[in-house]
């Protein structure tokens, strides 16, 4: 996921499909669970009225 997002170099779907060995959706089902699990874990923290106003603090 952090290559997709741009955390790294930034590759493509197709990229990480074939490094992978999976299809295009199969990646976009492992992001969307990804991205699932680590917003249940911000939501269930005992900071996250701290962890969330850094992150939007640092975007801003």
């Amino acid at each position: 996921m952090s290559e997709y997002r741009g955390f790294g170099e930034g590759k493509t779907i197709d990229e990480i499909a074939k490094i992978l060995g999976v299809t295009r959706e199969q990646v976009k089902q492992i992001e969307a669970q990804a991205l699932r699990k680590l917003k249940r874990i911000l939501l269930n923290h005992p900071l996250r009225d701290d962890l969330a106003s850094f992150i939007f603090r640092r975007r801003a």
